[in-house]
């Protein structure tokens, strides 16, 4: 035996069946504590691991089926709009005096119909686009206030073979006496000035700013009209205004989700006032033509009559200034190929592909995506192989 390795010295017999006693007790306490928290840490969706508490796994993400569609996909641009009425202004006083009477709110005064009364006596509509300034009658100069009122008087019924120019002739009185006899008023042949207001077409009253029995001024305020025709207006900003043009159809959607057909008449830009600058005192906003337009004022005139609103509460024509929602249909796709929006599925790298389902196989298939219809929900599709018909999966419920 090598005597250069020490011998280590023997332990008593005793000693060694303590030592091994205490070291086998050690090593089972160790495995049964580590197979215990193995086993804690092992437990798929466990309430434990490692003595913490465990995020539970997520759940697989229900899937459900659609079909692939052959149809029209059409693109809208939406916005918040609001129901009312065209050309709102404010009807002043031509002339001066005590205001007698005004019509109710939501009345309708058509041509030669009674706008006010001033000391008694109407004020009737005529349809123009000058204001009245003066009285009519023989010997006044010639203008084409003239020519309005003669226009007027055919429309009425009442200038059966008058030549219509901006001189009042006798044939002119005459067509006066016939208009004022049909109303039941004097014949004379003369308006004076302050008995009609020319303005460009039928007026629907909103509401009264004068009460009976106050003192007109000349250019008084009296009431607060509009014309008769109903539009729908939304201000929208650059991006949304850019694909809406005139022409283009539209949806209206009222309370209680009914529905009306439209047109729009008009995008227009709206400017902001240069940096630094506010409106002047008339309200407008300072500066010229070559301040950039902040948004755009979208008119949409309404096609035919309204539905009932509110559960058939009322007429929709009774209403003014009803927050609505409007949709303009900015393209059609005919007859195209088109899945639910849900179906897509980024691909990597760029781009979308929808899961087929067939047979119990489920294949991803690469799309070119066209119009998006967020109204329906969605969108034009062509891919290998796709057709109408073919199932893919969609986010369940």
């Amino acid at each position: 035996m090598d005597e250069s390795f020490a011998q280590p010295a023997r332990t008593p017999a005793s000693a060694r069946g303590w030592r091994y006693g205490w070291r086998r007790a050690v090593r089972a306490t160790a495995l049964v504590a580590a197979a215990a928290l193995l086993a804690g840490a092992a437990v798929v969706g466990g309430r434990r691991l490692l003595g913490r508490p465990a995020a539970p796994l997520p759940p697989p993400v229900p899937a459900g089926l659609a079909t692939v569609a052959r149809t029209d996909v059409v693109a809208r641009q939406e916005a918040d709009a609001v129901l009312g009425y065209a050309d709102r202004r404010t009807v002043e006083a031509v002339a001066g005096g005590v205001l007698t009477a005004v019509p109710r709110p939501q009345a309708k005064v058509r041509r030669g119909g009674t706008l006010y009364e001033v000391d008694g006596q109407p004020v009737r509509l005529l349809y123009g686009g000058r204001p009245a300034w003066r009285g009519f009658g023989l010997g006044m100069p010639d203008g084409p206030d003239v020519r309005e009122l003669e226009q007027n008087l055919v429309a009425l019924g009442a200038g059966s073979g008058l030549l219509v120019d901006e001189h009042f002739s006798a044939a002119t009185a005459a067509a006066v006496r016939v208009w004022q006899r049909a109303l039941g008023a004097p014949g004379t042949g003369s308006l004076p000035a302050g008995s009609v207001s020319f303005l460009p077409g039928p007026v629907r009253v909103a509401a009264a700013d004068a009460a009976p029995g106050a003192v007109l001024q000349p250019g008084a305020p009296v009431l607060k009209a509009s014309s008769t025709r109903r539009v729908v207006t939304a201000t929208v900003d650059l991006v949304t205004a850019a694909g809406i043009a005139p022409g283009q159809r539209a949806t209206v959607v009222l309370p209680g989700a009914a529905t009306v057909a439209g047109t729009v008449a008009a995008a227009s830009p709206v400017l902001a006032p240069a940096p630094g600058q506010g409106g002047d005192r008339s309200g407008q906003s300072g500066g010229g033509a070559d301040q950039p337009a902040a948004a755009v004022t979208v008119t949409v005139a309404i096609d035919g009559r309204l539905p009932a609103v509110g559960g058939g509460a009322g007429s929709a024509d009774a209403l003014d200034q009803l927050p609505v929602r409007l949709a303009v249909t900015t393209a059609v796709r005919h007859r195209v190929l088109a899945v639910p929006i849900a179906a897509l599925l980024a691909r990597p790298g760029g781009g979308y592909e929808v899961a087929v389902v067939a047979g119990g196989v489920r294949r991803r298939v690469p799309v070119t995506v066209g119009l998006f219809d967020d109204t329906a929900s969605v969108v034009e599709v062509a891919g290998p192989g796709l057709a109408a018909g073919a199932r893919v999966e969609v986010p369940a419920g």
